[in-house]
């Protein structure tokens, strides 16, 4: 059976985008339980995208890439 979850994913990824390093966020994703690890690293890089695609477009330079299976 599954232990409980004390706290929900993007909870989890909401206090390690509040980290100041880089390296400080990698350890702290590495105290996230295992299996909602890859949940909560994908919250943050989709966080950091996301800050990079809309500094891209507020300078005037499109970075938008979509990758989409036609």
């Amino acid at each position: 059976m599954l232990a409980p979850m004390l706290k929900r994913p993007r909870f989890y990824a909401a206090d390690i985008l509040a980290l100041p390093t880089v390296d400080q966020r990698r350890a702290a994703l590495d105290l996230v339980p295992e299996p909602l690890r890859d949940w909560v690293a994908f919250y943050v890089r989709d966080h950091f995208e996301k800050q990079r695609c809309l500094r891209g477009l507020l300078g005037g330079v499109t970075v938008i890439h979509i990758n989409r299976k036609r």
